[in-house]
């Protein structure tokens, strides 16, 4: 939809990821309060979840544009997360 307004798709995603993390941000000033973390009708967790799904998103949207193929993306995500693909084969392989 943000292209349509002339904004690449990563970009749209990324000013959602930056309305998630304001609400981690006003949960955690709720937190150093002593007040209850909820954030309107979902939990800190929710938040946490959501941030993490739009990060993926984003990333993925991203290296399309850029041209980076699945396998190559995969590769980057399993390695920031201290996972080597070739592992992950090895299990498969068990």
């Amino acid at each position: 939809m943000s292209e349509d307004c002339g904004v690449p798709n990563w970009i749209g995603t990324v000013v959602r990821l930056g309305d998630k993390y304001s609400r981690i941000q006003t949960a955690c000033r709720k937190y150093m309060k002593g007040k209850d973390m909820a954030i309107k009708t979902e939990g800190i967790g929710d938040t946490f979840i959501d941030n993490a799904v739009y990060s993926i998103i984003a990333f993925i949207q991203f290296a399309q544009r850029e041209g980076i193929g699945v396998d190559e993306l995969c590769n980057k995500i399993l390695l920031k997360m201290g996972i080597e693909s070739s592992r992950l084969e090895e299990d498969e392989m068990k």
